[in-house]
């Protein structure tokens, strides 16, 4: 919530009110060090909608709240980033770049407003000739927009790409390769004249979309290609395989966030280690040894195969700490 500023489990905040009480309201409070300043985060929501708070500051918009707290998060639902639909994989890149350039998210915010303008457009009761004036121009309008959240994907799928490779075939043990590739209307895409391209295609679907009455191209409709010696993962991975990725992914990610903003972030392990081998448990403890980690279980044996005697327990019962 405080990286993100939004949960992992639910984008309405309603549903995240405690619902063993009468109260229609909730408050997160965290105190953290991040660049050697002590900071506050705190996130209200009520009947009159949401507020978030830094250091007693409240934020106009909810996109200044990125990049002010870092964290890596790892729950068993990550392995739908890999055989998921490609939402999950967009949702994934996605929700990571708003993590370390806040400026990436108001270009989402952007492009989806469009989106919705044109989205009500082709749905309208409207002279045919008007409409497709008015989508001509909201089409220049979501080429540039939308080329630019295609651009910003590109970079840092390209530094994805590489990392994830030799962590992958590290955790492997040698014996898988991971590929990732950007796929734009169904075909893989680089970073040359995406502006153009998109236009291009834009234009090609008109009458698809006319008829339709839904946006068929643009970066809400792509995809991250993932296959594994040269095997597409989503339809040909195994259990093992597609773990593998999806924790090859999630510790790319941290390295490059430790790159680009200059900390460490924090690592919360949300009862994933019970899905894990031994061998894959101890690629996440070694890789992040000099992390502040938070392992949510239910069987603290398992951590203890991993115990360098610097572990701190604390157990809930019924959503109280009782140690």
């Amino acid at each position: 919530m405080c990286s993100a500023a939004k949960s992992p489990r639910t984008s309405n905040f309603k549903e995240m009110v405690n619902m063993d009480t009468n109260d229609d309201f909730f408050v997160i409070s965290m105190d953290y060090s991040f660049r050697d300043m002590d900071s506050n985060i705190k996130i209200k929501y009520d009947n009159r909608g949401k507020t978030f708070i830094y250091n007693d500051i409240v934020l106009d918009k909810v996109g200044e709240l990125m990049t002010r707290f870092l964290s890596i998060l790892f729950t068993p639902e990550d392995l739908y980033i890999i055989k998921g639909g490609p939402e999950c994989r967009r949702r994934f890149l996605d929700m990571f770049i708003c993590q370390v350039d806040k400026g990436y998210f108001y270009l989402l915010q952007k492009y989806n407003r469009l989106l919705k303008q044109k989205s009500s457009c082709l749905k309208a009761d409207a002279d045919s000739s008007e409409k497709e004036t008015y989508i001509h121009v909201l089409n220049d309008y979501m080429a540039d927009i939308g080329s630019k959240v295609i651009d910003k994907r590109l970079s840092v799928l390209r530094e994805m790409k590489e990392k994830t490779y030799a962590i992958h075939k590290n955790i492997s043990n040698g014996l898988e390769e991971i590929d990732l590739n950007y796929v734009f209307s169904g075909k893989k895409i680089d970073d040359h004249n995406v502006k153009e391209t998109m236009k291009q295609k834009l234009d090609e679907s008109l009458e698809k979309e006319l008829l339709r009455k839904v946006c068929l191209v643009g970066p809400h409709r792509d995809d991250i290609e993932i296959r594994i010696n040269e095997k597409d993962a989503r339809t040909f991975g195994s259990q093992g395989q597609i773990r593998t990725a999806a924790l090859s992914l999630k510790l790319c990610q941290a390295d490059i966030m430790e790159k680009k903003c200059g900390e460490k972030p924090v690592v919360l392990l949300d009862d994933v280690l019970s899905e894990l081998d031994i061998g894959r448990q101890r690629a996440i403890v070694e890789k992040f040894q000099k992390n502040q980690i938070i392992i949510t279980c239910t069987d603290k044996e398992k951590i203890l195969e991993n115990n360098n005697g610097s572990i701190r327990y604390i157990f809930v019962q019924k959503g109280k700490i009782i140690v």
